[in-house]
């Protein structure tokens, strides 16, 4: 099987670059379609993770530790050696000092969180759950364009 073809569309004016790098790591990944097959799934799994840190003294870093534990999974679950390899090698082209695997995880966090805000913030009952779980991945992304800078 070839490497994927990675998406050639432009960064709209509410696209972060970060936000166009992961969705260009999960086709390198190789798990985009993973990602919409099980998306209901996920999006569970997001909204339970945003549940158990939800009134902890640290909430945003359990949500992201326990979120990109299961970012982690996705990666590994449906990524044969050789394309996990190949991505790995992307992420180090473009993160030399960070170590490939997290940027992965992080980077697909980051795609599955946008995807399921775009799902879920014009729905009265999910909003309100939704708009805390974008401010956290914000946060990440915030930290992540302080290191690709």
């Amino acid at each position: 099987m070839n490497a994927p073809t990675p998406p050639t569309a432009e960064i709209t004016p509410s696209e972060s670059i970060i936000e166009r790098l992961a969705a260009e790591a999960v086709d390198v990944i190789g798990v985009r379609e993973s990602i919409a097959a099980a998306a209901d799934t996920i999006f569970a799994q997001i909204e339970g993770s945003d549940t158990f840190a939800t009134g902890s003294a640290q909430e945003d870093a359990i949500f992201i530790a326990t979120s990109l534990a299961m970012a982690n999974a996705v990666v590994h679950y449906r990524t044969r050696k050789s394309q996990l390899s190949q991505a790995r090698a992307w992420a180090h082209e473009r993160w030399p000092d960070e170590d490939p695997t997290t940027v992965l995880a992080t980077l697909t966090l980051i795609y599955m969180v946008g995807e399921g805000w775009k799902r879920f913030r014009d729905i009265a009952e999910k909003k309100t759950v939704w708009e805390r779980i974008h401010r956290r991945v914000v946060t990440l992304i915030d930290e992540a364009r302080t290191v690709a800078a």
